[in-house]
């Protein structure tokens, strides 16, 4: 019978951490995220652990050794990734949901004219509708539902932007992209660029999605750890999960 081992291959996404038996491998890419930045150590001592253990004991014992020794440190590291990838998961839903509120500047006195305007488009107009439109008119067309009845398409266009925007007015991002002197523009140009706001703006929210897809890695990550760890120390990964909680 093989001696079980804990074997980690460096990729530029993250190390990958295989556990191997004679049942077979149970494997855990830990990306480079900051929810899982404690586990990669917490991994290489388990290994150097299970490594002594079957060195020293029969399969039996060493399991049992396992489960004494390395096995409260590496489910505390466990559990302190998953508070981790919790707490950031509750600071995105928040920011989330901050990007919908319509800025406390935004003037929405005449929401209800300005809706007014945007209703029974067709298709076509609807688009141009969504790639022309300044933030307040992004407002009443999204912040509160598709009460213009738009088609979805148009709907998530106009809702991309008017979430970019609405965070660029509300960190005062337009002081950032001042216009600058051109032949073609003008040379004494005052005022925020536009375009350039907009850019900027639609880059921070690519990055908030991104964050989003991240904490889907996490996710991804924390189950395999807990697999891994479940078939290092002859456990059931729902048996190693309450033990983590309990830790």
């Amino acid at each position: 019978m093989p001696t079980p081992t804990l074997t980690e291959n460096p990729t530029d996404r993250g190390p990958v951490f295989t556990y191997s038996t004679d049942s077979g491998p149970a494997i855990a890419h830990l990306p480079v995220l900051p929810e899982l930045a404690e586990l990669p150590e917490a991994n290489r001592h388990f290994a150097a652990t299970i490594a002594r253990a079957f060195d020293r004991f029969q399969p039996a014992a060493a399991t049992e050794e396992l489960r004494r020794i390395a096995g409260p440190a590496m489910l505390g590291a466990i559990k302190r990734a998953i508070a981790a990838g919790q707490a950031s998961r509750r600071a995105h839903a928040e920011a989330d949901a901050r990007a919908r509120e319509i800025p406390p500047s935004l003037d929405m006195s005449q929401e209800a004219e300005r809706r007014a305007r945007y209703r029974g488009l067709s298709l076509a107009d609807q688009m141009a509708a969504a790639q022309r439109a300044d933030l307040a008119d992004l407002a009443a067309i999204v912040a509160r539902g598709n009460l213009c009845d738009w088609a979805p398409e148009a709907f998530d266009l106009a809702s991309e932007r008017y979430a970019a925007l609405a965070w660029a007015e509300r960190v005062g991002l337009a002081s950032n992209h001042p216009r600058q002197p051109s032949l073609e523009g003008g040379l004494t140009v005052t005022g925020p660029d536009a375009a350039a706001v907009e850019t900027a703006a639609l880059a921070a929210l690519a990055h908030h999605r991104q964050r989003a897809d991240d904490l889907e890695t996490v996710e991804a990550a924390l189950r395999n750890q807990i697999c891994l760890v479940a078939a290092a120390l002859e456990m059931t990964p729902d048996d190693v999960l309450a033990a983590t909680m309990a830790a």
